[in-house]
């Protein structure tokens, strides 16, 4: 089967998302399937086709032509669409959210009758009629990471209702390099007690409440120490907030952490925590940093919001 694979933003740019999408691939490549993703270039200088372990990936600049408004290059990029939509001939298109670039997949006259697949990895907010509704309407089957992604997607679109699932994401076991599982150590043998913060900094992973919450301690925090593994737009905000709280020896900005090594930032931290909040794009659908810290038998704190509580057993495996 020849699928398309379509998102907005891929690898090397690194998220939940792409990280699932980029360790599904090469395995449903295996079993002879054959894919291509299309993306865009995002904000880095990237080429346009490369192969990445087996799979092509194509990309366009979408974000460029949407951002300046310019109807010449937004047209032209809709050609660009077409033909490679004609060339690529997909049996299946799938769409991994519905973002800005699935625009110019749904409207080309090249998509025809191929069916189109689409897999939510978040919890969208209510909206009226636009892209999302129409996306989703136009979806052969919508799968969703968690319940409450689902019940969001239902909410934009009911007709979707009959041909709806929730997949929900999964990891593979950390394991040695010979192979063996790796047995974590207990949490309570770090010390001293180290919090951590893994993800993207932005304002949605509410990682400014982790370090609110450690300066309200006060004296009771004693030498514990919070870990933020990530980047983002918010790293500067919030390192100036942690050195204003007078936290500047107390919270460790570790930077972008590749996913091999989120296990030993696991291994190496207390308990791991997720103060994602609520915005009006955004709430979490099923995020990878939980099943991490379960596979490391972690315990979790977390905001009830999104797909978070379908993780987290209140009182037994995290609060």
């Amino acid at each position: 089967m020849k699928v398309l694979i379509w998102l907005d933003i891929y690898w090397p740019h690194i998220g939940g998302r792409e990280i699932l999408v980029g360790r599904l691939l090469p395995a449903l490549a295996a079993r002879g399937h054959r894919f291509t993703v299309v993306t865009s270039h995002h904000d880095a200088c990237l080429p346009d086709r490369e192969v990445r372990d087996g799979v092509e990936i194509r990309r366009l600049p979408f974000f460029r032509a949407l951002g300046e408004r310019d109807v010449a290059a937004i047209a032209g990029l809709q050609r660009r669409v077409d033909d490679l939509l004609g060339e690529l001939s997909p049996d299946l298109v799938h769409l991994h959210d519905v973002g800005a670039s699935a625009l110019f997949c749904l409207r080309s006259r090249a998509l025809g009758a191929t069916q189109v697949l689409t897999t939510m990895h978040y919890c969208p907010p209510p909206v009226g009629p636009g892209l999302l509704a129409q996306g989703l309407a136009a979806s052969r089957w919508v799968t969703a990471v968690s319940s409450a992604a689902l019940a969001a997607c239902v909410a934009i679109a009911p007709s979707i209702g009959p041909r709806s699932s929730v997949i929900r994401n999964g990891l593979e076991p950390p394991a040695q390099p010979d192979g063996q599982p790796i047995v974590p150590r207990p949490a309570d043998a770090v010390q001293p007690p180290r919090l951590l913060c893994v993800g993207k900094l932005t304002e949605g992973k509410g990682f400014d409440l982790a370090i609110d919450a450690l300066a309200a301690m006060g004296p009771a925090r004693g030498d514990a120490r919070l870990i933020v593994a990530g980047d983002g737009p918010a790293r500067p905000a919030l390192r100036r907030q942690a050195e204003s709280a007078g936290l500047g020896d107390a919270v460790e900005f570790a930077g972008w952490v590749p996913p091999a090594e989120v296990w030993a930032l696991m291994e190496n931290a207390t308990m791991v925590l997720a103060p994602s909040r609520e915005t009006t794009q955004w709430q979490e659908g099923l995020p990878l940093v939980a099943l991490e810290a379960a596979l490391m038998a972690r315990p979790m704190i977390a905001s009830r919001t999104g797909g978070l509580p379908e993780i987290i057993l209140d009182g037994k495996t995290g609060l």
